[in-house]
């Protein structure tokens, strides 16, 4: 769910990392339940090493395949919860970029915590 809005002014737009075409989406619609089959075509732009995120908040994650070829859990990774913060105002941003330092100066801090507040430090720069 999206909080508030986030404008994006001519001068600070950047070309997203990667292209997404096509998008097939198939909904099958339950009394109590939605699923929803997404298939994306996603090309990378440029020479760069980047890897894709997707967001897919407040969504369960059944499956995932690449090439056609279905992915284990132990093939990707989810982070739950990462980037949300850098929908609010800047004030708030910056208040969340400060909690988060403050985590990654814990000691005996999971390799996973300190990979995901790093990351989430060097896409809010």
């Amino acid at each position: 769910m999206l909080v508030g809005t986030h404008t994006v002014h001519l001068r600070d737009y950047r070309q997203p990392k990667f292209r997404v075409d096509p998008v097939d989406l198939y909904f099958n619609l339950d009394v109590s339940t939605i699923i929803v089959n997404a298939r994306l075509d996603v090309h990378r732009r440029g020479d760069h090493a980047e890897p894709l995120s997707l967001n897919g908040n407040a969504l369960a994650l059944r499956s995932l395949s690449l090439g056609g070829e279905l992915l284990r859990p132990g093939d990707y990774r989810t982070c739950k919860g990462r980037n949300e913060w850098r929908r609010y105002d800047g004030g708030r941003a910056l208040f969340m970029e400060k909690l988060i330092k403050r985590i990654l100066d814990a000691p005996n801090l999971s390799r996973d915590v300190r990979e995901i507040g790093t990351k989430s430090l060097q896409e809010h720069q």
